[in-house]
């Protein structure tokens, strides 16, 4: 079950903590449906893995990262999550092209 905005968010000092669990992420969200897509569409399954991968593509609202400020090794992270991206957009095509 969903947890409301105020399960969500804890004041404590100096400020506030977003308690989440890792699956309520939505990367964690994206990396679960990249791989059920992948699965499935190696199973044979273009129709349903497309709209797998689909959901997980929809599930990015520009670059990675872009509201947090990174120096150094966090950059890495930054092309690591857009390469992940880009896989997903050329295998949600590669799905939706197959002959059925």
């Amino acid at each position: 079950a969903a947890r409301t905005a105020s399960a969500l968010l804890k004041t404590q000092p100096p400020g506030y903590l977003l308690d989440l669990e890792l699956k309520e992420l939505d990367l964690a969200c994206f990396e679960r449906l990249v791989a059920e897509g992948r699965a499935t569409l190696a199973a044979g399954d273009p129709v349903q893995a497309a709209r797998l991968l689909g959901d997980a593509v929809g599930l990015w609202r520009g670059p990675a990262l872009a509201d947090v400020s990174l120096a150094g090794s966090g950059q890495g992270e930054v092309i690591r999550l857009e390469e992940r991206r880009l896989a997903a957009v050329e295998a949600s095509w590669s799905a939706n092209c197959r002959p059925w």
